[in-house]
């Protein structure tokens, strides 16, 4: 396989979760970047393209009954669109039903349980890994940064239609 760079990003309200991978999966690097205006995220995706050369940026695409704060996230995703188009950079989407899919087929029953498994899975993410929540407590917001890791590997599972990342192995970790 050859050598390909992605950029994963989990878009939310005022900042973003982002994790770029190299293939054959392995990850160069991931954080929160927060962007509480449309120049800041201008300004901080500029830096992660610039930073991390990707030939892909994978986005969520967002289902009709998601909780997300759509008109954030569609100014958000037409600067990465937007950025990624003048850097001749595909765009890839993973849809909340392929993400909740990929959850089911490692077995994970929510987000702190995949965000496990990845942190295991890179091991230079582990100490980044925030606590478990207790119920009545608000989600972290360095999840996002989690959150963008699985994102990147659901994307990447659902298009490795020859088994060369051997994402069942994952479960393993």
């Amino acid at each position: 396989m050859p050598k390909t760079r992605i950029l994963a990003m989990d878009l939310r309200r005022s900042y973003f979760g982002y994790a770029a991978f190299e293939m054959p999966l392995k990850i160069l690097g991931s954080g929160v970047a927060v962007a509480k205006s449309s120049e800041q995220a201008r300004t901080r995706i500029k830096i992660l393209v610039k930073e991390f050369r990707p030939s892909l940026i994978v986005l969520r695409k967002l289902g009709q009954q998601s909780n997300r704060d759509r008109s954030r996230y569609t100014a958000t995703a037409r600067i990465v669109r937007h950025i990624a188009k003048a850097a001749s950079i595909s765009i890839g989407r993973v849809s909340e039903a392929q993400l909740r899919n990929f959850f089911r087929f490692l077995g994970k029953r929510n987000k702190y349980d995949l965000a496990a498994l990845m942190a295991e899975r890179f091991p230079d993410l582990r100490w980044k890994l925030p606590r478990k929540r207790k119920s009545f407590q608000p989600e972290p917001w360095t999840i996002s940064q989690f959150d963008a890791v699985s994102l990147g590997t659901a994307y990447l599972y659902a298009h490795d239609a020859h088994g060369l990342l051997n994402i069942p192995n994952l479960n393993e970790a």
